[in-house]
């Protein structure tokens, strides 16, 4: 196509737009439009399905509504370029420049455009979304469905609304960019960095995020039903929710525990919240005694200096969970994954068993352990003072300065560094009481 007449398209467009008569609408579908400066130029609802329009510059060019479906646009420059509602299915933008340029509504899902060869014969032209570069872009409300945008870099870009449901971001930068409200269902964002972004009120369900980095990421009012965050970077980040973000049943439940136990059992009912989902969830000082928590899943929970004596966590899913300064004196531990958690100066001695009277009997309680899984816990000046470990595996932990007395280690699963760094228990014990 020459110049002369791609002018003439451009002017004949715009009475189009504006509804003067002898206008038509520009259609540049499958043209041949590489290196073209196409500033400013109005582009309104254009037809360019399957265009080259590789290396063109399109600084401030207004392609509202524009059907763009696998055109390519590689190394296109965008500067500025409004794109609103623009159909991007299947567009090649490997290194095309989206500096500042407004991409909302914008449908960047996959797509295929069939193309006639000389034969005749239809094939299908390639689809390339992959490796682009956005700054600063408005992305409000663009469709990503199933997008292919694995090592793009889309920094500091607001993408809030959008719907990337299902979209391959393998190793994409979207750090410090805009997810608010975002559907990111079942993505792929293994390898990602989400330094600094925002994700409230987004919607990560079923999403992978293994090596995924989300540095002062605050997960606040975040969905995360199925995600394994175990394999996540999640050092400084925001993760506990509040407890209002609990299902209405679970918070009556636990309404209904404080009440049973602050009345001594005379109203309310114990907690039985057996396979619930309390992940996540913010209950520091919480007061869980005898509470049914087996299976439960308490995977990174704030539970610091929460009271849990003679409480049933057995199976219960504790990895990452911060439990320092808690009262676990008399649980049932057993088959616990604790991998990861915090420990520190938390009180697992045996709990003083004590009659309907309130009145202590004499006999005590030990905390169980059997076949619970420890491993790289924190321990540190933890009172583990006459706990069941049989078989409980601590390889890795840290026992410096934690209460060993009458703790048989032999039937545990330790490594010899992890031994070797446990202070003898009357050592450990004396400088507990001194503090």
């Amino acid at each position: 196509m020459t110049p002369r007449d791609l002018t003439a398209i451009l002017l004949s467009h715009e009475k189009w737009l504006k509804g003067i008569h002898g206008g038509v609408r520009a259609d540049l579908t499958l043209q041949e439009l590489y290196g073209f400066d196409l500033s400013e130029a109005n582009l309104k609802q254009a037809k360019l399905a399957g265009a080259d329009l590789s290396r063109c510059i399109l600084i401030k060019a207004n392609l509202e509504e524009a059907d763009l479906f696998s055109a390519n646009l590689r190394e296109c420059d965008l500067t500025d370029a409004n794109l609103f509602k623009a159909d991007l299915r299947g567009a090649m933008l490997r290194g095309a420049n989206l500096l500042r340029s407004c991409l909302a509504g914008a449908d960047m899902r996959d797509g295929a455009l069939m193309k006639a060869n000389f034969e005749g014969e239809l094939q299908v032209v390639k689809v390339d979304l992959g490796t682009i570069h956005i700054e600063k872009a408005n992305l409000v409300g663009a469709i990503l469905t199933g997008a292919k945008l694995a090592n793009s870099v889309i920094v500091q870009t607001d993408l809030s609304h959008a719907n990337l449901s299902q979209a391959d971001l393998r190793d994409v930068n979207l750090s410090q960019s805009n997810l608010s409200n975002a559907n990111l269902t079942d993505a792929n964002l293994s390898g990602a960095d989400l330094t600094g972004a925002v994700l409230k009120g987004a919607d990560l369900s079923g999403a992978i995020l293994h090596e995924a980095t989300f540095a002062d990421v605050d997960f606040s009012g975040v969905k995360i039903a199925d995600v394994d965050l175990s394999g996540a970077n999640l050092e400084g980040a925001k993760l506990h929710r509040s407890s209002e973000s609990l299902p209405k049943k679970v918070q009556e439940i636990l309404n209904a525990h404080y009440e049973w136990m602050e009345s001594n059992g005379r109203s309310g009912a114990r907690a039985d919240l057996e396979g619930a989902d309390l992940s996540h969830i913010d209950l520091a000082g919480a007061n869980l005694n005898a509470a049914v928590l087996k299976n439960t899943d308490l995977t990174g929970t704030n539970l610091t200096g929460c009271s849990l004596v003679m409480a049933d966590m057995s199976e219960a899913k504790l990895a990452h969970a911060d439990l320092s300064g808690s009262d676990l004196s008399g649980c049932n531990l057993c088959k616990a994954d604790l991998t990861a958690a915090k420990l520190r100066k938390a009180n697992l001695r045996k709990a003083e068993i004590k009659g309907p009277d309130g009145q202590p009997t004499g006999r005590f309680w030990p905390t169980n352990l059997t076949d619970a899984i420890l491993k790289s816990a924190d321990l540190f000046s933890a009172d583990l003072e006459g706990c069941n470990v049989n078989a409980t595996d601590l390889r890795g932990a840290n026992l410096t300065k934690a209460n060993l007395k009458s703790v048989d280690l032999s039937i545990a699963i330790i490594d010899d560094e992890t031994l070797g760094a446990a202070e003898p228990a009357e050592a450990a014990l004396a400088e507990q009481e001194s503090d």
